[in-house]
């Protein structure tokens, strides 16, 4: 595959490769989540750790037109612990649970541009 060029903004978390892989909270240096590599055509996450800090990331291929993409609200099918495109059931991203207790996203499938988007709230005790 040629290498991607992907716009990234993030802030209290990195990344451990430019584009994907493991995504770490800088406060603590725990593992939030894991971001597919080749799957995504745009994917913004906003979580908070449980060390309490606040991190965000956007990462999106470079001329990435999202506007005429379909949306589907917390619709993505989980399949190996990775939460996948429900159209073509390609993996997106995976989230490190018991490291977080807010996780939001909005994704785009690189293969057929459908847009995902929801949030997970870990309620007192649970996870």
């Amino acid at each position: 595959m040629a290498a991607r060029n992907i716009e990234r903004k993030n802030t209290n978390s990195r990344l451990l490769k430019n584009y994907g892989s493991w995504l770490y909270c800088t406060n603590c240096n725990k593992t939030v989540a894991y971001i597919c590599y080749t799957t995504y055509q745009w994917i913004k996450i906003s979580f908070q750790c449980t060390c309490g800090s606040n991190g965000d990331l956007e990462l999106k291929e470079t001329g990435a037109i999202l506007a005429e993409q379909i949306d589907h609200y917390n619709k993505l099918i989980i399949k190996n612990n990775r939460y996948c495109c429900a159209v073509d059931e390609e993996p997106l991203f995976s989230l490190v649970a018991k490291q977080t207790t807010m996780f939001e996203y909005a994704v785009s499938c690189l293969k057929c541009k459908t847009l995902y988007r929801g949030i997970f709230n870990k309620p007192e005790g649970a996870w």
